[in-house]
């Protein structure tokens, strides 16, 4: 999912405890100690430096972004995102489209993703980019059960590829 040509998003979906980040982090090792460069983000941190007013930080944070082989952005859709982060976001995955692997999670559904960007056209963009050619993974189970285990990995596994 990661050669060109073969290029894959992942989308990691799951309540809040389910494991989301700990498989997030897991893939991201994977990734390293296959020698790829990896970046992972929280998504409100993730937007809040894209849209600072400095433009060093915003262009040093893009540089890195750009260049980095596999990009983790957690935590999508916490938040309604304003129009112009909207905007940014869509940047952000419309450079890497088809180049370089977007893996994100998030603790809500397609749809509820769908409503926390401003901008139809914005918001169905970004679902394309997330969706398409992607492996989708699902993780079901109770987060209280997670939590007793220390883990976070006890959830059943879903996964699609489209």
């Amino acid at each position: 999912w990661t050669r060109p040509g073969k290029i894959s998003n992942i989308t990691v979906l799951g309540a809040s405890g389910s494991g989301k980040t700990s498989l997030l982090c897991g893939i991201g090792h994977h990734c390293i100690s296959n020698g790829l460069s990896v970046r992972y983000y929280k998504a409100g941190a993730l937007l809040k430096d894209l849209l600072s007013d400095s433009i060093y930080k915003v262009r040093s944070l893009k540089s890195i972004i750009r260049h980095c082989q596999v990009l983790i952005i957690d935590d999508v859709g916490m938040n309604k995102a304003s129009e112009e982060a909207s905007n940014v976001f869509y940047d952000l995955l419309d450079e890497r489209v088809d180049e370089m692997p977007v893996i994100i999670g998030s603790q809500v559904n397609e749809e509820g993703l769908k409503a926390c960007f401003t901008g139809k056209a914005q918001a169905d963009g970004i679902l394309r980019r997330l969706f398409q050619k992607s492996i989708n993974i699902i993780l079901k189970g109770d987060p209280e059960d997670a939590e007793a285990n220390n883990h976070g990995l006890t959830s059943a596994l879903e996964v699609r590829h489209e």
